[in-house]
């Protein structure tokens, strides 16, 4: 029901974002997403607080990153996320992960362990769906979010920053993307 009002892009490695800032609070928007590498978001996340940015931020997994996740930036409140459970530390299969990674390797979880297991979930899955010859497999894989069931570290959750806490959207009181009145 939205439509884009305006669009605007950073350069990687873009340090000072107050332009980029002025330019959409002189828009009438109601949210803004922000794609972007977790050093970019850290940098604009804390610009968005310094120029009191209130607009919701629409974003993906960088966000719920420490480096730019932090409790006191106001600008962050209400912020709704679409993550896939490998980048969502709280979904269960982060949890379960964690949890093997450190029986049986006696390590932290780290993105390598995230992205071999989400390789081989992936390549699994495959294999479980009848491909044995490396064209069919390269194909299922290329398909694989169109899977009836994907990967446990691909499904999809949607979060939301509220009070300093990331949690689920559903967890949130009176949660909804309508614009304020």
């Amino acid at each position: 029901g939205g439509h884009v009002a305006v669009s605007v892009a950073f350069d990687p490695g873009e340090r000072d974002f107050r332009r980029l800032i002025e330019r959409i609070e002189g828009e009438n928007v109601s949210a803004l997403y922000v794609p972007g590498s977790v050093a970019d978001l850290e940098r604009l996340a804390e610009q968005l607080d310094f120029y009191d940015f209130r607009r919701r931020i629409l974003g993906h997994g960088a966000w719920t990153h420490e480096k730019v996740l932090d409790p006191g930036n106001l600008a962050l409140e209400g912020a709704v996320l679409a993550v896939e459970a490998a980048d969502h530390p709280g979904s269960d299969f982060m949890l379960d992960l964690r949890q093997r990674v450190q029986r049986s390797a006696h390590q932290e979880l780290s993105r390598f362990h995230v992205d071999g297991y989400r390789a081989m979930a992936s390549l699994l899955g495959a294999l479980d769906q009848g491909c044995v010859r490396g064209a069919e497999i390269a194909e299922m894989l290329r398909l694989r979010r169109s899977w009836e069931r994907p990967p446990g570290g691909e499904r999809i959750h949607l979060l939301t920053y509220r009070d300093g806490v990331l949690g689920s959207a559903v967890w949130a009181t009176g949660f909804d993307l309508s614009p304020e009145a």
